[in-house]
């Protein structure tokens, strides 16, 4: 999705852009589990390892902060 990425953000301050973000995450059409969209080798060998140990696994992202799986 186009509006799901920052640089297509209105320059502005912290506030009107944290407003912006968020209203734009809250009319995003699609949702996705963590695990699901994160993916590769490293993510895979987590999420293998967490359940091994029955470790609790997380993402931190850019846009959302962090993220349960």
């Amino acid at each position: 999705m186009p509006t799901l990425r920052a640089r297509t953000l209105p320059l502005g301050d912290l506030i009107s852009t944290s407003e912006e973000w968020v209203s734009r995450l809250e009319d995003a059409k699609y949702q996705f589990v963590a695990s699901h969209l994160y993916c590769g080798r490293a993510v895979t060998e987590t999420l293998k390892a967490g359940e091994t140990i029955g470790a609790e696994v997380a993402f931190l992202s850019a846009g959302l902060g962090i993220v349960g799986q």
